[in-house]
Order: structure tokens, then sequence, then C-alpha cells
């Protein structure tokens, strides 16, 4: 045969499947016991049929021999194939074994742990910093030479945002944070290398945040600057932190995993510590802070404030969504800064408390708050006086600029008292003197700031949401059903208005943060000067009354066969927290801080704001007052304790619907979660036990008002059991006594349980009560009568010997003067 007519004979076919056979060839198959000859057609059919099913993973088998002499696809059989993937995952295998070994050494030598795909990561970093270094350096030349152009340095500027955008993607990786600290300079070994880096990409963000027009760029700068100080890793609790150190000392099991933690944690702490003084050596913290003075971020924010207001007049003026979004989050990123430096800073070493007073001082961030709660107070002012138009908006829009000033104002506050994670810190006063947020300079000014915005959130919470409740019409006719039923979601309308609340809830509730927090420092002078406690006062009476009014409406609601469990939960939340935010705020003014060699002690205060429960604990069963050391607020908290009796606070002590909500009847009907309730319920009942046995303190038994505060529990003169006065006074005495089940039962077995203190603090009112009562002998007998008839025997011994320890204690350090009669009476009296 001819060689050329190989290649002259029929084409072959491009399709791997098919193969063209002559039509004579036969292929015997068995079909049915006879045997049948295919075409060359039916064949090829056949064998792509089931090249497809071999694809889509079926599982036929070959029959031996159909196909012996015959190659189609690559030749291999699925045995074979599956030999060789399995010999290439070996393969695989030993070349990521061999990857992960060199990346081990590498972390023994020092270098860092880098995935393969970042092996290459430092001349990245370096290459990005050339980019940067090289755009920067392009855009400041044509902004120079075409300042009044735009459009001849827009290019450039648009290049400038997207090397740094590709810088924020790879800090999102913790890794490439020691190599882009090396190249700043900020980890280098020794002075030459730090002179040669010291062009370092920090550097060069730090300067372009300084010198740069664009707030879009400056904006992609604190971004940078945001992640590089956010430490990722969780704080460990102080459990944890144990069974992190036993993991290092036996060397397993999840000890081990939460000491990995640790470790990783504080080794990013030291890089960004690292990265904050690099930035604050090259003057970051004083350019945010003619940021913040010039407003760059502050003023699309506060024209939409002002557009706002004037939409309520009618108006329809309106602003740039998109500039309002940059300047937000140029905002936040300079707030996130500052919190994620609070939160480095938080071991309250000397060192650390001297960097958080560089930081905040460059920064000006103080200024900014006070300047914003200014300029909002004002904005108020003006707002009433457009009170008439304003009727149909239930709730005041609370700028975001107020917003962000208080919830930084409440954040500084905190960490000045040393409340971070809930604990408190034995450097309480030299964190508020170091930090500057608080002084005797500025209290005064700050508490009327604070106050003008308490009073705003507390008239829209109640003035325009709630209902007066004077009028009991008015609450049955629109109020307790709407806000049923939009509880339960038949009007969908008022979602908004829902929004809008629950804001103006935070916002009032950090607003309480901080002048809590600022009368826990002991500075209370501001809040004296500016009416505070008569405020407070009138917002505790507002609510109670306004409980009253949902108690009548949900009965009537109940009589109706209505579903009023919705509508309850919705108020009682709300009110009975700002009842009890309030009631501790009255305490912490009447709190006396207790001072030992001139330092105010540890605050023993347990604060969790998810429940507003915050346990006050009075600083007199902590330890005996001093009396050879002066006091400097103590004719403060006398004016304070004489103000709240003046103002009606004994009205709110023994007030029946402040009675019914301590009560466990009504916890039982409003929710089946006790032992949240319970808390709630604690919250109410430790402020009032302060609020009274502190104004007994400040007020000694010669003062008038010492005898307004008796003459709510002392037994009257009528001799007759079943008169009005009688019972009104047992029922006031049993109401005192009634915590003592609650305290109890929910008290654990530790001393110092801050149930237990709170318990011994209402044994201590009492035996006030014992000391100064006319008729003390009756007195002491119904009380003890009542105490045995709910507790055992040794319990109510155990508390009587509280109460003589105390006397004596304050006996000694002469507070008051006991007689030894009355010492005798109470040891020698027989407890039924």
């Amino acid at each position: 045969m001819d060689i050329d007519d190989i290649f002259k004979g029929k084409k072959i076919s491009k399709d791997p499947r098919v193969i063209e056979v002559q039509d004579s060839e036969t292929h015997k198959v068995t079909d049915g016991g006879t045997k049948r000859v295919k075409t060359s057609q039916e064949y090829n059919a056949d064998r792509g049929k089931r090249f497809r099913e071999e694809e889509q993973g079926g599982s036929r088998e070959e029959e031996d021999g159909e196909e012996e002499g015959r190659f189609f696809s690559d030749g291999l059989s699925r045995k074979e194939k599956l030999v060789l993937d399995w010999v290439d995952m070996v393969q695989n295998e030993e070349v990521v074994d061999e990857e992960n070994k060199r990346q081990q050494e590498s972390k023994a030598q020092g270098v860092g742990q880098l995935d393969s795909n970042l092996a290459s990561g430092s001349s990245i970093i370096k290459g990005l910093q050339r980019r940067l270094e090289r755009v920067i350096t392009k855009n400041r030349e044509l902004r120079i030479e075409y300042g009044d152009q735009p459009l001849k340095y827009i290019e450039s500027e648009t290049e400038l945002d997207a090397v740094l955008m590709e810088i924020v993607c790879l800090e999102v990786n913790e890794k490439y944070q020691e190599l882009i600290l090396s190249a700043a300079g900020g980890n280098s070994g020794n002075s030459k290398s730090r002179d040669e880096d010291s062009g370092g990409m920090l550097q060069l963000l730090v300067g372009l945040f300084m010198e740069h027009e664009n707030n879009d760029i400056l904006i992609d700068v604190l971004e940078i600057i945001k992640e590089w100080t956010t430490i990722s890793t969780p704080a460990l609790d102080e459990e944890d932190e144990s069974d992190a150190d036993e993991g290092e000392g036996e060397g397993g099991g999840g000890g081990g995993n939460r000491s990995g933690e640790k470790e990783e944690r504080e080794k990013e702490i030291g890089i960004a510590k690292q990265i904050i003084s690099v930035i604050k050596e090259h003057g970051f913290f004083k350019a945010v802070f003619h940021v913040l003075e010039s407003d760059r971020f502050s003023k699309s924010l506060a024209l939409a404030s002002t557009l706002d207001q004037n939409q309520d007049q009618g108006g329809d003026e309106n602003i740039d969504d998109i500039s309002m979004a940059n300047d937000r989050q140029g905002l936040e990123s300079i707030m996130t800064i500052i919190e994620n430096i609070f939160n480095i800073y938080s071991t309250n070493k000397d060192k650390d408390v001297r960097d958080m007073q560089d930081v905040l001082s460059q920064s000006g961030i103080y200024e900014w708050i006070t300047r914003q709660l200014g300029t909002s107070s004002n904005a108020s002012k003006e707002k009433s006086k457009r009170k008439g138009k304003d009727k149909g908006k239930k709730f005041g829009n609370v700028s975001e600029l107020k917003q962000m000033a208080i919830e930084m104002l409440s954040m500084l506050i905190t960490t000045s008292i040393g409340m971070a994670n809930g604990t408190q810190s034995e450097h309480t006063e030299s964190n508020s003197a170091a930090l500057g947020v608080v002084n005797q300079d500025n209290e005064v000014q700050l508490m009327e700031l604070l106050l003008v915005e308490y009073n705003d959130a507390r008239k829209s919470l109640f003035s325009k949401s709630r209902f007066q409740p004077k009028a009991k019409n008015r609450v049955n006719a629109g109020g307790i059903s709407s806000r049923i039923n939009a509880g339960s979601g038949a009007d969908e309308g008022l979602e908004l208005e829902k929004e809008r609340e629950r804001e103006m809830e935070e916002y009032y509730k950090n607003v309480c943060d901080c002048i809590d927090g600022i009368l826990l420092m002991g500075y209370k002078k501001g809040f004296l000067a500016n009416e505070g406690l008569e405020l407070m006062t009138l917002t505790i009476t507002n609510n109670l009354k306004y409980l009253e009014a949902i108690d009548a409406s949900v009965k009537e609601n109940q009589n109706q066969n209505q579903n009023s469990k919705i509508g309850t939960g919705i108020d009682i939340d709300i009110d009975i927290g700002i009842v009890t935010r309030q009631l501790v705020t009255i305490s912490y003014c009447l709190e006396q801080p207790i001072q030992t060699n001139q330092k105010h002690i540890e605050s023993n205060v347990e604060t969790e704001l998810a429940h507003r429960q915050l346990v006050t604990i009075s600083y007199c069963l902590e330890q005996p007052i001093q009396t050879n050391q002066k006091h400097i607020e103590s004719n403060v908290e006398t004016e304070l304790a004489h103000r709240f009796i003046q103002s009606g606070g004994l009205d709110i002590l023994t007030h029946r619907q402040l009675l019914f909500v301590t009560s466990s009847s009504f916890y039982a009907s409003t929710s089946k979660k006790s032992k949240k309730l319970k808390q709630k319920k604690l919250a109410i009942i430790n402020p009032l036990i302060s609020i009274l046995f502190n104004t007994l303190r400040l007020t000694l038994p010669s003062n008038p008002d010492r005898f307004k505060i008796l003459a709510k529990f002392l037994l009257p003169n009528s001799s007759d059991d079943n008169s009005p006065t009688f019972k009104m006074y047992k029922s006031r005495l049993d109401r005192l006594i009634s915590f003592h089940p609650f305290l109890v039962s929910s008290s654990s077995s530790s001393v110092g349980d801050p149930d237990h203190l709170s318990l011994y603090k209402l044994d201590s009112v009492l035996a006030l009560l014992y000391h100064n009562s006319a008729a003390s002998n009756k007195t002491r007998s119904h009380i003890s009568s009542t105490l045995s008839s709910r507790y055992d025997i040794d319990l109510v011994a155990g508390i009587f010997k509280n109460v003589l320890e105390y006397l004596h204690l304050l006996q000694l350090e002469g507070v008051f003067k006991v007689s030894n009669s009355f010492y005798a009476e109470l040891l020698n009296s027989t407890i039924p």
C-alpha cells in the first residue's frame, strides 16, 4: 500500500468518542440468547453513551474482553486513573509537609510563620511602600502645580486612593503587621536601621493625613490605622487566665489553647503599642486634633441636623448622602482608634496612664465632645421655642454628632474610674486625675451640659411618646391599647417610632452612665449646683405616676378580655429600668467617698448594663468612717440629703407603686424568666436601701429632717392597734422587713456577697430606728417577732449580732452615741 493512500483516505473524526468502522465489520453481542450484528453508527452511539456515563460518575463496569485491543480517550481504565490520582495526592502531601517544615523553621528563627501565598509578603509590603511614596510625590507635585484645576490631578488622586485600598486589604491578615511595622522602623533592633527606615510606611501615612485636603484620602488613612490598632484576639477573663496558666504548666488540653490565645493577644498588643508609639511620635494625634477642631468631618452631619429641624417646620432642603456617609465614617474611625488605644492601655500601669494622657491631650477629643454638647444644648433651646410646631413628631431626633460625643464621653469616664470589663481598679483616683476627663475645674460645666441632655432625653421619652398620667381617660383612649396593638404587630406604621424610641433609650442610658461616673469619682458640686437631685426626683415621681396609669389601664383591658401582656412588658421594661437608674444616681450622690491616706478606696459596685442592674453598696459598711480625716464632699452630701428630703424624696421611698413593683406578684405576672426578674427586683431594692440608709446617716438626730424620715416608720403614740395611723405604720415597717425574704433567698454563702451586705445595710437601718424611736421597746419587739415568724431563729440572732457590731463601730467612730442601757436591752432581750 502506498504511504500516500493512508493520508488520502477517509478523514478521522474529530470526536474522540466516535470511531468510524466499516459497515461490513460486525460486532457480535448476546441479546436474549440470539446473535445480531451492530452497524458502526449503532456501535459509536453506544460508546458515546458509555463515556458520558463515566464522566457523570456512573458505575457501569465493562465486560471482560469486550474492548480488548482497542483504546479510547486516554487509554486508562478507571482503576488506573484512581491509582494515578492517589500518587499525585501523595506527592502534594509531601510538598505541603516540606512547606510546613520550612514555615516552622522560619518561626523558630524569629521570621514569623507565613502561609504559602504569603511567602513573598515582605517584598509585597516594600513594593507597596515604594508605590505609595511615588504616588504621594506625584499627587503633591500636581496639586502644587495645578491647585485650581482639579481635573489635572484627579487621576493621581484616584491612583493614590487605589494604593491605600490595597494597604487596607493587606492589613486584614495580622501576619502583615510585623512586616509593616519593621518597614516603619518601629520594630528595628538598632538605631541605624531605624534611621534608615525613618521614611517608612507609617510615617508616609501620617504625613499624608497631616497635609492632604481630600477627606476621602484622610478616611482611607484612618481606616488603615484603625485596623492596625484593633486587637482581634478576645481578652480572657480571670477564670480563663488561670486555666491558661495551668495549661502552660501542664502543657495540654483546653488550657493550652487558652494559653496560646493569651500569647497571641499579648503579641498583638505589643505590635499595636509600637504602632501607636510611631504614629504619636510623627504627630498623628496632633493632626487628629486639627481635623476635629476644624470640623472637617462634622460639617455635613451638623448641617443635616439643622436641615432636619427645618423640615419639621416645612422646609424641603436636602444634603448629599455620600458626604454624610463619608463624614460619619471618618468620625467613627477616629472614635474607634481612641477606643482601641484605651483597650490596649487597660493595665493601669503608670506608663500606660501617661500614654493615654498624651493621646487625650494631643487629639483634643475631650474639647470636641464638650463643643458638640454645647452646640446641641443651644439647638435644644431653639427647638423648645418651636414646641407648638412639633406636635406631630413623637421623638426628637438626636443628632449623630451628639450621640457620638456622649458615647465617647461615657467610654472615657468609665475608663477613668477603672471600670473596664466590669471590674474596679485600684487606681481610680490616679487615673481620673491623670486622664483629666473630670476635675474640679470642669465638673460644674460638664455636669450642666449632661443634665441638659438628660432633661431633653427625659422629655422625649415621656412628654411625647408617653401619655400624661394625670388623665387616665387619655391613657385608656389612645395610650395603652395602641401600644399593645403595636407590640403585637397590628400597626406596622409605628416601627419607625419604635426605632427612634430605642435610640433615645440608648442615648438616655449613656447620659446616665456619664452622670453616675462623675458622681462615683466624688465630683458632686456640679450635680448640686445644677439641681440634678431635684431633676432625678421629678423623673422618678412622674415614672411612678405613669406606672400607676399603666396598672389601671392593664386591669381595665383585662376586664375587657384584651391581651395586655405585650403592652405591659414593653412599658414596664422601659419605666422600671428608668426608675432604677434614677434611684442609683441618687444613691451615688448621697454616698460619701471614704478617704484612706488621701486616696479613694476601691468602689464596690457591680455593673451589668445589659439588664440595667447596678448594685450599690454603702461605703459605711465597707469601712468605718474615719472622723480624724476630713471628707472633701461632706458638706455637699449633707446638702444633697437635705434637698432630697425637701424635694419629696421620702414620698418616693414609701410610694405604693414602688411597693407593688418590688412585690413578687408583680414579676410573676409579667414574665416566666424568674432569674432575670430577680435581678431587676434587686436592682430596685438595693438603691432604695442605700438611699434610706444614707439619708439617715447624713441627717443627725438633732436635725429636723431626721424626724421626717423616722416619721415614716416610727410607732405612733396611739395605743389603738386598729387605728388607721397604726395600720399605716405597720404596713411601712412590714415593707422594710419584706425586703429580707428576697435578699436571703437570692444570696450566697459568701460573706462579701452584695446581697448579704445589702441585708446588713437594712439591718443597720433598723438598728438606727431602734435607737431613735421614742417607743423603742415596742418597735424592737414588733420587728423581732416579725423577723422570727419568717426566719429561723439562728438567722435572726445572726442579724441582731451584725446590727450590734455595726452599732458598736459607729459608736467608736463617734457617729452617734449609744447608751449602755440600750446595748444591755438588746443583748438581754429574748427573741421569740
